[in-house]
């Protein structure tokens, strides 16, 4: 989840006293003073949790009509790049396969087991 100093929209506030990672006020006394400033910087901190969820919301309406607008070829598109990703990863994985294989036939050449070693 974002902060609220990172967004420009028109309801921006915070005062940095107010802790966004540990979600309470600091204890310090040049900032937080009395009961009544932990108070209001909770407060504060309140009113940046309503910006966040605000662009959140927002967010999620401009999904919506991105959705509404080019669904069929947003559906489109994620099937081709699904596809060539099923592609990329089971060459991969073919590519691995292979490796091994020729790496344990390396291998057996110069095992004991294939009758190679010098006594």
């Amino acid at each position: 989840m974002s902060h609220c100093h990172e967004h420009d929209h028109h309801h921006h506030h915070h005062d940095g006293c107010c802790s966004h990672e540990k979600q309470e006020c600091c204890e310090e006394e040049s900032c937080c003073e009395s009961k009544e400033g932990k108070h209001e910087d909770f407060a504060k901190h309140l009113l940046c949790l309503a910006d966040e969820a605000w662009m959140e919301l927002l967010k999620d309406k401009i999904k919506e009509n991105i959705l509404a607008d080019g669904g069929a070829q947003l559906d489109q598109i994620a099937k081709v790049v699904s596809e060539g990703n099923k592609s990329r990863w089971e060459n991969k994985m073919a590519m691995k396969k292979n490796a091994c294989e020729y790496k344990e036939k390396i291998k057996s050449l110069f095992s004991c087991e294939s009758g190679n070693c010098k006594k």
